[in-house]
């Protein structure tokens, strides 16, 4: 057994970990990891931790955002704060990274 499982043997599914309740920890053995599944019990937030000996790192943030119409505010508002602000530029980093992505997708439009 590597040391990653036996790292992971110690997360119960049920118990709660500082505000996190463990849902489920599995084997992915074809990845050299253990999926962990846990939910924020205050929140209801998801947390899925894939936990390997992988030095990259990789987070995600996803939250639904359902429009109340369809005037096209939450799409302004998702561009606007990808844009990042005066102190946190991050527009050149999002776009430029993105853009392959935008042209197909939305035909080069900004």
């Amino acid at each position: 057994m590597s040391r990653i499982n036996k790292e992971c043997d110690i997360i119960d599914p049920g118990k709660v970990y500082n505000g996190f309740k463990a849902l489920s920890v599995q084997e992915l053995s074809e990845y050299g990891s253990t999926a962990l599944h846990f939910t924020h019990i205050a929140t209801g937030l998801e947390l899925f931790h894939l936990h390997n000996n992988d030095r990259e790192n990789l987070f995600a943030f996803v939250f639904r955002t359902p429009p109340n119409d369809d005037t096209g505010v939450a799409h302004i508002l998702e561009h606007s704060v990808l844009c990042g602000s005066e102190l946190d530029s991050i527009r050149l980093a999002y776009w430029n990274s993105n853009r392959p992505l935008e042209n197909a997708l939305y035909g080069g439009a900004e």
